[in-house]
């Protein structure tokens, strides 16, 4: 019972902890900075990306399987915030590649 109890707490910190983290690694002073860095500018997409799309298969994963409104919402918002900071990153990529 209590490894279920650290399960949920590890999964539900993992939510918690990785639209922040997408998000503020996609913001323009964060991208600036690695623009420069070829190997810094790529690790950051990866890692983004990766921390974006774990995300949003747990809050998926986790919407889908527990019942209460408020969960729900929780996910939805995760979601949208780390489909945000891909969307925001594609933007980047493309508007640098224009120039």
């Amino acid at each position: 019972m209590e490894s279920l109890v650290i399960l949920v707490i590890v999964i539900l910190t993992a939510i918690i902890i990785t639209a922040p983290v997408a998000f503020i690694l996609t913001t323009r002073k964060v991208q600036d900075f690695t623009s420069t860095r070829k190997g810094l500018n790529l690790a950051r997409q990866i890692v983004g990306g990766a921390i974006a799309t774990i995300g949003i298969v747990l809050a998926l994963i986790t919407g889908l399987s527990v019942e209460g409104f408020g969960l729900h919402l929780f996910c939805i918002a995760i979601i949208e915030l780390n489909i945000y900071s891909i969307i925001r990153e594609i933007r980047f990529i493309r508007n640098r590649r224009n120039k």
